[in-house]
């Protein structure tokens, strides 16, 4: 399941960007087949870094992202644990299993 607007505007919880650092390498031009590789570089937590990056089929990089984001409450407004909701729509659901 996702966990996109609707629900986040429902629940008034939601995942927060808090920093992004982003880096092109490579022009990618129209039509080229891509795959956007992510990675997350610390376990569940109440702030996770996630790497994302974007290659072609060559394994040729041309992007770069490193997100520092958190799950937050935006009654309480603070950052609070991740539900197990957001957690299964990020696709971490299996770890610590």
């Amino acid at each position: 399941g996702g966990y996109g607007y609707k629900r986040f505007n429902q629940d008034k919880k939601g995942p927060i960007v808090l920093d992004v650092h982003l880096r092109f390498s490579k022009e990618l031009t129209n039509r080229k087949n891509i795959i956007i590789k992510s990675q997350v570089q610390s376990g569940i937590a109440r702030v996770m870094c996630l790497k994302q990056w974007i290659v072609d089929a060559a394994g040729i990089e041309y992007a770069r992202a490193e997100f520092k984001m958190a799950f937050f409450d935006m009654l309480e407004r603070k950052i609070i644990a991740p539900s197990e909701d957001w957690i299964a729509a990020i696709g971490l659901s299996d770890i610590g299993k």
